[in-house]
Parts: structure tokens; C-alpha cells; sequence
């Protein structure tokens, strides 16, 4: 084999090798787009996670730690799953799953508030749905025994159950309603029923209903 021979190999050689760490390169780059974390809630923070494939959960412990942020940021991110959590008392902390796969993402934060802020708002606004309710259905005042009930969500819909008086020895029907606060005024977006379908309401949060039909009212 002559020395240009030789030498045409090394360079077809060199060029195969190139090109393969190029295609490489090229499909590491590419396997990254543009993320926006999109934040819906005012006074909110939030953890980005890149998640473990083998951990079961989603949580500060399970997956890895990308950044925090407080307002709406553009990431790099690579193909895969990721999720957000949410932080301080204010927020569901639940995480927030996302994936990303061939294509730029906008990822929309907006939690719902905690179980804990949720039942020091309704300490402010238990008053003002009792007088909704009352005015509307005043014969609640003497065949009822009425509920304080619950926030939800956002804080503007609301759910409470009503126990039907009875006779001593017997348990009265279990009423259930919900109100929704718009415009700053609550309002009846379920009239008082044993069960609020999802079918009939489909406005309603089906979280807010699957929870209010469970509750018992006792």
C-alpha cells in the first residue's frame, strides 16, 4: 500500500470520525428546547425538578434540583420529564409534572391555595355566603341545620352541606350546594341537592364536587 493510499484512509478515517462526533453533537444540542415556566399566581416560588426515571415520587428528595423563581423564566431544557413544586404556606404544594419531547413548551403555574390559607380565607367570608344563602333559601333558617363548609381552588368557590331536621332517632337527608364568587359577589352555581352531578355541572370544578359529595354533613 502506498504512502497515498495510506494517507487517503487517514482522512477518510478522520472525516467518518468527525462526522459521527458531529451527528453526536448535533442530536445532543437538538435534544434542548426553549421551556417557559409561566407564572399564574402572585407571591408565588417555585422549584423546577428534572425527575429520576427510578423514584416513584415527585418531591425536594426524588429528582434533581434545576432552579427556583418567582416569575416567569425561559429555560434550556433537555427532553425529558421534569416537575414543579410549589413552595411556602400560601400555595398546594403538589407537584406540577411536565414533559418535554421534540418541540419549544409553555409550562403554565397556577396552583390552587393550601387547605391552610383556604380555611383563613372562609373565616372571612363564612358571614357574607351564610347571608347569601339565608336570603335565598330562608327556610333553611328553621328545617336545616347548615354547615360552615369549604373553600376551594382559588378561593372563590365554595361548598357546605345541609342536614335536613328529622325526627329524634332519624337521620335527615344530607343536602349539598355550591357558590361561586365572581366579581366579587357569591352567587349559586348548584341549588341545594343530595348529589351534585358532574354531568349537569360541568362548570364546577370536578375536585369541588367529588369532594363535597363524599362528605357525610354529620
Amino acid at each position: 500500500m502506498n504512502r497515498r493510499t495510506i494517507t487517503l484512509l487517514i482522512i477518510t478515517g478522520i472525516v467518518a470520525i468527525a462526522l459521527i462526533i458531529g451527528g453526536v453533537l448535533f442530536q445532543y444540542y437538538a435534544s434542548f428546547h426553549k421551556v417557559t415556566i409561566e407564572i399564574k399566581r402572585p407571591e408565588l416560588t417555585v422549584d423546577i425538578y428534572r425527575a429520576n426515571p427510578n423514584a416513584e415520587e415527585m418531591d425536594a428528595t426524588s429528582g434533581t434540583k434545576i432552579t427556583t423563581t418567582s416569575e416567569t423564566k425561559t429555560l434550556s431544557l433537555q427532553a425529558d420529564k421534569y416537575y414543579v413544586l410549589p413552595q411556602g404556606d400560601k400555595y398546594d404544594n403538589s407537584a406540577i409534572p411536565f414533559t418535554i419531547k421534540d418541540k419549544d413548551a409553555t409550562i403554565s403555574v397556577n396552583p390552587g391555595f393550601s387547605n391552610t390559607y383556604l380555611t383563613s380565607l372562609l373565616q372571612q367570608e363564612l358571614s357574607t355566603v351564610k347571608s347569601v344563602m339565608l336570603t335565598k333559601y330562608p327556610f333553611i333558617t328553621t328545617g336545616f341545620k347548615l354547615n360552615d363548609g369549604k373553600l376551594y381552588e382559588d378561593g372563590t368557590w365554595y361548598g357546605t352541606t345541609l342536614i335536613q331536621n328529622a325526627d329524634p332517632g332519624s337521620n335527615g337527608d344530607v343536602y349539598r350546594t355550591v357558590l361561586h364568587k365572581v366579581n366579587g359577589t357569591w352567587q349559586f352555581v348548584a341549588t341545594p341537592a343530595i348529589i351534585i352531578s358532574t354531568l349537569d355541572h360541568k362548570d364546577i370544578p370536578e375536585t369541588v364536587l367529588n369532594d363535597l359529595n363524599r362528605q357525610s354533613g354529620y
